[in-house]
């Protein structure tokens, strides 16, 4: 037991780290060669529907499966340092580390497509409701953001 706590600790900050990755911002830059800051333009958020707006399809999908891609991939690193609990510690990092990443003095992203990508790895049964509620939500018109982030 008393091994546990290192073990969990470390797949917190491995889950936060992978968190804070800037995909939308890496994506700016190879788009539009960072002529375009998605933290002052469109609806201010480093995230992918604003990429989708902004920079256009290809590099705005990619900033959804990469983002996708972290809540994935950290909830594996957290599995194997510590196992389920592990996974879940990870993942809920990492969408800490989304939202509020240290390398952009704490402003990221609102977590829905990280967030997502922990539900896929660590609850896959509820990630096709999740993905149908956050669809859904983006046809309402002037409640996306609200309604992405209730999803």
């Amino acid at each position: 037991m008393h091994l546990r706590l290192p073990r969990l600790l470390f797949a917190a900050a491995s889950g936060y780290l992978l968190g804070t990755v800037p995909s939308a911002d890496i994506a700016s830059r190879v788009a539009k060669g960072g002529v375009v800051d998605l933290r002052s333009s469109g609806s201010r958020n480093p995230g992918g529907v604003n990429a989708l707006r902004l920079l256009g399809n290809t590099p705005g999908r990619a900033v959804i499966v990469a983002d996708v891609g972290k809540g994935y991939a950290a909830c594996a690193c957290g599995r194997l340092a510590g196992g389920d609990l592990g996974a879940h510690v990870a993942g809920v990092a990492a969408v800490v580390g989304h939202c509020y990443p240290v390398w952009t003095r704490f402003q990221g992203g609102k977590g829905v497509a990280t967030s997502f990508g922990q539900c896929l790895y660590t609850f896959p049964a509820f990630a096709p409701v999740q993905l149908a509620v956050a669809v859904a939500a983006t046809r309402v018109p002037r409640v996306q953001q609200r309604a992405l982030v209730s999803a």
